[in-house]
């Protein structure tokens, strides 16, 4: 199964209310139905080493989170295209995710930045890391 949407609104920077740089991307940036968000902790301990909480997660409409786990990041074109590891598709229920992007060019490269941020040099960075 494909998570798969129009997103029409983006956001993306550090939030450290929550201690987390945010990658999310909304169906309606005011009253969302389907959102997908990246997050990355600004802080890091031993305990979150441990339990493999160092990296990433991923994060579906509904709350249904993932740490890590993504194999292939694709953005081109004005599309998003994910690809998942076994344990975060039977996590998330999913087996990739497709967004199609309603986004001027400005907010476009917001994204590939906050893609950027968020995935390369990560100790889970995608195998395929392509952000056009």
């Amino acid at each position: 199964m494909t998570y798969s949407f129009i997103a029409r609104g983006v956001a993306v920077g550090e939030f450290e209310e929550f201690e987390t740089y945010l990658v999310a991307l909304r169906d309606d940036p005011q009253d969302p139905q389907d959102e997908f968000q990246i997050q990355h902790s600004l802080f890091q301990d031993e305990q979150d080493e441990e339990l493999g909480m160092d990296t990433y997660c991923i994060v579906l409409s509904g709350g249904t989170t993932h740490y890590g786990g993504i194999t292939s990041c694709i953005l081109r074109h004005h599309v998003l295209e994910i690809e998942l590891n076994d344990q975060a598709r039977a996590m998330l229920e999913i087996e990739r995710i497709r967004v199609e992007l309603q986004l001027d060019a400005a907010r476009l490269a917001v994204l590939r930045d906050g893609l950027n941020h968020v995935l390369k040099d990560d100790r889970d960075e995608p195998a395929v890391l392509i952000l056009e």
